[in-house]
Parts: C-alpha cells; sequence; structure tokens
C-alpha cells in the first residue's frame, strides 16, 4: 500500500478566507450593518423624558410630597411618589405612596401597564399605598405633565414639571 501526501496549499487557505468573508457579510472585508432600531414615537412621545413631582391632590386638599418619573422611548415607565415623614397620616419609615415600573400602552389620555413590578418594600409603604394600575389617565400642557386616579371616581391628581 502506498501512502500518498497532500500538501495543504495556497487553494485550500484561499477557500477558507472566501468562506470565512462570505459569513461575516462580504463586500471586501466590511461589517455588515447591524441595527438596534427604536419604535417610533407616537402619542406617547410627549410623555418621554424625566418629570419631577410638583404636587400631590387627594380628596379635595394638597399634600406635600416629592417623586419622580422617567418614561422612556420604549414605553417604559418608573414612578415614586414620597410623602413627608411629619405628615399626620404617615408613620416612618412608612412613607411611600407610589412605587413601581412597567411597561406603559398609551391610548389617547389613558395608559395601561404591562408586567407592573412595585419596587418599595412592605417596610416603606404606607398603609393606603396607591395601586399603580389606577393612576391610568394623563395629560400634558407644555411642560406640565397630570395623572389622575381613577376607581370608581377621581381620588387624586399627580402634577408634575419636567426635569432639565
Amino acid at each position: 500500500m502506498r501512502i500518498r501526501r497532500v500538501s495543504i496549499t495556497g487553494t485550500v487557505v484561499a477557500a477558507a478566507i472566501v468562506a470565512t468573508t462570505a459569513c461575516m457579510g462580504g463586500g471586501g472585508g466590511r461589517r455588515p450593518a447591524v441595527t438596534s432600531s427604536r419604535p417610533a414615537p407616537a402619542a406617547d412621545a410627549p410623555l418621554q423624558g424625566t418629570w419631577e413631582l410638583m404636587s400631590v391632590d387627594a380628596q379635595g386638599r394638597s399634600v406635600p410630597a416629592s417623586g419622580r418619573l422617567s418614561f422612556d422611548a420604549f414605553n417604559n415607565i418608573s414612578m415614586r411618589v414620597e410623602l413627608p415623614p411629619d405628615l399626620a397620616e404617615v408613620t416612618p419609615p412608612r412613607v411611600v405612596l407610589l412605587d413601581f415600573a412597567a411597561k406603559a400602552v398609551v391610548s389617547g389620555g389613558d395608559l395601561s401597564y404591562v408586567g407592573v413590578q412595585r419596587r418599595g418594600s412592605p417596610e416603606e409603604m404606607i398603609p393606603s399605598a396607591a395601586d399603580p394600575s389606577t393612576w391610568r389617565h394623563f395629560s400634558v400642557e407644555g411642560d406640565t405633565l397630570r395623572i389622575w386616579n381613577d376607581s370608581g371616581g377621581q381620588i387624586g391628581t399627580l402634577t408634575f414639571k419636567r426635569a432639565g
């Protein structure tokens, strides 16, 4: 039996380079275009950005509070509202009225939330902490955002100013 030696020549190496280049998009070594496109802003564009809480109106009275709302181009929303520890209805460390993150679906002046994640710990939530899904109605006028609660009637309004 005779063993034949075969040498790997430039032809095999060239074929490997051509195959690798073709897998990478070809075109003379250029990288293929890879994009990560954002959804086109629609009716929710006025909500985009970061908002600072200016006031909480609850059951006909203004309640001091601090808070922040963020809404990004991918319709992710997060909101945290805290009441001051010296307010009569508050017993520290229970100061958080609302603290959640979700994906928001915007339809006209209404919000629906998908995948709501409550972020506040039970130790910091006040007993009457709001259900995030009830804060569904909104209006934007210039740099003012109002979100109001609807649990069979308007109970409260959160007023925000655009940050920045």
